[in-house]
């Protein structure tokens, strides 16, 4: 059977009040957060592009040296130097992936028996730890690019390739590294300012 009871026009707690606040109100604050999370989120994906191409070429040009060496009987030049160059950065550009995702070594032998207070605590200390390492690592690289810019320094090989733009490139994965850290230490200690980011592959 249907009610016929009219129910009053601005009864609180009805979904038209809710309605009826000012876009502006609490729109704001969360568009200022998706719009820093979708920002992070982004410079995260580009840095783990980039160590995904790098890889790419280091197994390609590994390939074809091979190739090139027993088939032909002439190695390439920089088969052992520019691989080893551009190992740095498979391994710093995917620096803020493992920290976004959380797939850092860790050690939960005794922390997992402890009350979520003290896994919380734990948690922001590595958080700020980590920070200030990654900060102090993209300051020094800042510099060390600077240096490497002004003498324009190259590979010290047969085959001069320039070896400035590995540094510089270092130097953003640290710094998106650190910008990481910062998101997930506020994460922490403001859950509700921050939203959740679930890891890739999981729900």
């Amino acid at each position: 059977m249907v009610s016929s009871e009219i129910l009053p026009a601005h009864e609180p707690g009805r979904p038209d009040d809710v309605a009826s606040v000012p876009d502006d109100v609490t729109s704001v604050p969360d568009d200022v957060t998706s719009v820093i999370e979708t920002t992070i989120g982004a410079l995260v994906h580009l840095c783990l592009a980039v160590a995904c191409l790098v890889a790419m070429f280091i197994a390609l040009f590994g390939t074809v040296d091979v190739v090139s060496t027993y088939l032909f009987g002439r190695p390439v030049p920089l088969a052992r130097e520019l691989p080893k160059e551009l190992l740095v950065l498979v391994i710093f550009m995917a620096m803020p992936t493992a920290m976004r995702n959380d797939r850092n070594v860790a050690v939960d032998l005794f922390i997992e028996f402890t009350s979520s207070a003290v896994r919380t605590a734990s948690r922001v200390f590595v958080l700020t730890l980590c920070g200030a390492l990654f900060g102090f690592l993209t300051w020094q690289s800042w510099f060390a690019a600077l240096d490497s810019w002004s003498v324009h320094e190259t590979v010290p090989a047969a085959v001069r390739i320039p070896i400035y733009p590995i540094k510089t490139l270092m130097c953003v994965a640290l710094a998106v590294t650190t910008i990481e850290c910062m998101r997930l230490l506020v994460a922490t200690v403001l859950p509700r300012a921050v939203p959740v980011v679930q890891p890739d592959g999981e729900g």
